[in-house]
């Protein structure tokens, strides 16, 4: 009685949504008795029999009813697929972590040329959003002919290139899989105006695609920059493409705030939003 309770509330709820007739228990006993609660409309076409005393027929009980009262497979299909949504939507809010096994699969797989949890969890959630499922992996990679702060969108490209060449290189990752580089760097967009953003790039060689985005530029402080400049000596190898210590270093020094948060700590959003908004827009441009 109480599992056919629960199964009964379970597709209320879920065809509640769909406009569909309700079915309403009038008896505890073990096979459960119903009515039907019909529209005006349905009120007119057909005369209901109140008796009491009449006894279920063979098709009687909540399946039995959806069978009847919902011939082919359709409605049926829309009353599961509401019912999993529901179940989906239940689970990942009492546990996010779930979110990743749910939605994982499908035919997307991609690869990220990192092992940071910022980076590889901001491109799953949108791969995922724009796809419905798909599996993203992060594995380790490094850029080793930029510096270790790139300055300007080409020393971004740049870098973000030689860590999916250097994954591929590895034989990490099949030479066929798609690959997302995620590239942080500065720039001087206007005179003394220094701002970070982040390069999103993705190479698919099986489709023969190269996609490539920028987040939102934020704006980084003046002294931090200054930090920048004189920790680069004129010794440092790769002085052409950027910089020897990383924004996130020098506004940390600078203003005691965490060097993978500082972003959140100075200007209220955080680098994973950023992320998330341009690997968005990097994978709604590979599914077009």
């Amino acid at each position: 009685m109480h599992q056919s309770l629960l199964i009964f509330l379970y597709f209320f709820f879920a065809i509640q949504s769909l406009n569909l007739p309700i079915l309403l228990p009038i008896s505890p006993i073990a096979e459960i008795e119903i009515c039907v609660l019909e529209s005006p409309v349905a009120a007119n076409e057909k005369n209901i029999d109140d008796t009491p005393n009449e006894q279920p027929s063979k098709g009687s009980g909540l399946f039995g009813w959806m069978k009847e009262a919902m011939p082919g497979k359709a409605i049926l299909a829309k009353v599961a697929e509401k019912a999993r949504s529901s179940v989906d939507t239940m689970i990942t809010t009492l546990d996010p972590q779930m979110k990743e096994f749910i939605y994982s699969g499908g035919d997307i797989d991609i690869a990220v040329a990192s092992t940071k949890e910022l980076k590889v969890s901001s491109v799953r959630e949108a791969f995922q959003t724009v796809f419905g499922k798909a599996t993203v992996k992060g594995y380790e990679s490094q850029s080793v002919g930029t510096a270790a702060q790139p300055v300007g969108f080409a020393s971004a490209l740049q870098a973000a290139r030689e860590r999916i060449a250097n994954l591929r290189s590895s034989g990490t990752v099949p030479p066929q899989q798609p690959v997302v580089s995620v590239e942080g760097f500065v720039v001087e967009l206007f005179s003394d105006n220094w701002f970070e953003m982040n390069c999103l790039l993705l190479e698919d060689p099986v489709r023969n695609i190269s996609v490539q985005v920028f987040s939102q530029p934020l704006m980084v402080p003046a002294n931090a920059v200054a930090r920048m400049r004189n920790c680069t000596t004129d010794s440092y190898p790769l002085r052409q493409s950027g910089f020897a210590v990383t924004v996130g270093q020098a506004v940390a020094e600078e203003f005691n705030v965490p060097a993978t948060e500082w972003q959140m700590a100075l200007t209220g959003i955080s680098r994973r939003d950023i992320l998330l908004l341009a690997a968005k827009t990097l994978a709604n441009s590979y599914k077009s």
